[in-house]
């Protein structure tokens, strides 16, 4: 059968999309993808993708390159669309789509408009509906999700479709492939003081110095990651730091030179966001600080992680002398699949 899979956020929501594409290969002769500009990484170079859509974000659906990309999937014969993320655009994205199934997730009710839509929704044959659960992982939601779709679809079901890992896929690194390996150096940490500042899902400045003092005490080294936009306040870390010649920095702008640098260290720290779940698809050690997000829906999906959040739900309020612990977990190959 011949699939649409539809995932239009973030990065870090794209990489945990992987392991639902990777257990659907095992049922759809094809898979296609409907994306982001914001997100398209996350999916570029995957081998289990035949085409890949790319909308642009900050465009309406009304635009000439977007309306181009809308119409050459709907001369598409799709049997089903799955929808990933729960965004209202993308259900009536699928309205006039000439398919028999589109199996998502039910909004949520806190607006008249979603009320109204999937009231409207429900009345159309075509759309079938799960509650998305939020006490459970994100993964986990999006197999519950594959398995209600295959249900209806009456597929063979036999395969195992958990899998214990995400996947990021670059242009010299297939995860699927255990031999296709970087050299990496077991005595570097990749961290990474940049995200998004607007729900404080960064590492502020005065932890991150403590953080890598306690990297370099360690007799560690360290790559440090920012953006362009942080690149002064990485500069302005870096003074702070006594002896910094263990330290190398990294302003790339492309997330796959970002992503081949990092995949060269062996372990990752960085705020919950794009860069950490990018960092557990390299097969990375992770640890992830958490602000006020739902740590247990949105940690990384790999066996070598650890994540952080305080009870006051507040970055500032970690101990780095906590990271440099899990970091010493980590290093001891003392592993969690779960939370702290």
């Amino acid at each position: 059968m011949r699939v649409l899979v539809i995932r239009t956020d973030f990065l870090g929501d794209g990489v945990l999309s992987s392991p639902f594409i990777y257990a659907l290969q095992h049922y759809a002769v094809s898979i296609d993808l409907l994306c982001y500009d914001y997100n398209y990484a996350a999916f570029k170079f995957n081998p289990h993708l035949s085409d890949i859509y790319c909308l642009k974000k900050n465009e309406p659906l009304s635009s000439k390159d977007n309306q181009a990309i809308i119409k050459n999937i709907y001369s598409k014969d799709y049997i089903a669309v799955f929808i990933l993320n729960r965004d209202r655009e993308n259900y009536q994205f699928v309205f006039d789509m000439d398919t028999r199934y589109v199996f998502s997730h039910e909004l949520g009710y806190k607006s008249f408009n979603s009320r109204c839509f999937m009231y409207y929704a429900k009345l159309k044959p075509k759309y079938y509906f799960i509650k998305y659960d939020d006490s459970i992982h994100e993964v986990i939601n999006s197999f519950n999700l594959l398995k209600f779709g295959l249900k209806t679809l009456r597929a063979n079901s036999y395969i195992d479709i958990t899998t214990p890992n995400c996947f990021f896929y670059t242009d010299t690194y297939n995860p699927d492939d255990p031999l296709n390996k970087t050299q990496v150096d077991k005595n570097k940490v990749a961290l990474n003081i940049s995200g998004r500042a607007d729900t404080v899902r960064y590492i502020p400045t005065s932890l991150a110095i403590c953080i890598i003092n306690g990297i370099l005490a360690q007799n560690k080294s360290i790559l440090l990651i920012a953006s362009a936009n942080d690149k002064d306040r990485a500069l302005e870390i870096l003074n702070a730091i006594p002896n910094s010649t263990n330290i190398s920095l990294c302003c790339e702008s492309d997330v796959f030179v970002v992503a081949n640098q990092m995949s060269q260290s062996e372990y990752f720290i960085g705020a919950d966001g794009g860069l950490l779940h990018v960092a557990a698809g390299l097969g990375m050690k992770c640890i992830g600080l958490f602000h006020a997000q739902n740590i247990n829906s949105w940690h990384p999906w790999t066996t070598t992680q650890v994540c952080l959040q305080t009870a006051t739900k507040r970055i500032y309020d970690i101990s780095p002398m906590e990271v440099i612990a899990k970091l010493d977990y980590l290093a001891n190959d003392i592993l969690s699949t779960g939370t702290n």
